[in-house]
């Protein structure tokens, strides 16, 4: 089994210098959708590897003026464009 890093809010906020409630926003529309982890009755929110560098390019788009929406929309139509897999496999900041 392949298992990949999984990142805490925290750590995606800390990485791409996002705000927590922004991060929170973008989580509410739609932007990305983290998986659940259940400990007990909580749920945490992870994000993988692939969730880091779609978010790392919407937010460079919109430091340049997108609306997140846009900006979402522009990557994901991008990378449909793309071949799968031509993402490097580690985060680098």
């Amino acid at each position: 089994m392949n298992k990949t890093k999984q990142y805490p809010p925290k750590e995606v906020c800390k990485l791409l210098a996002l705000s927590y409630r922004q991060l929170e926003y973008w989580v509410l529309i739609g932007v990305v959708k983290p998986r659940l982890e259940a400990h007990g009755k909580k749920n945490y929110q992870k994000f993988s590897q692939e969730d880091l560098h779609f978010l790392k390019e919407v937010k460079a788009l919109t430091d340049e003026g997108y609306l997140v929406s846009r900006a979402a929309e522009k990557v994901r139509k991008l990378r449909h464009q793309h071949t799968p897999g031509q993402h490097p496999i580690e985060v680098t900041f």
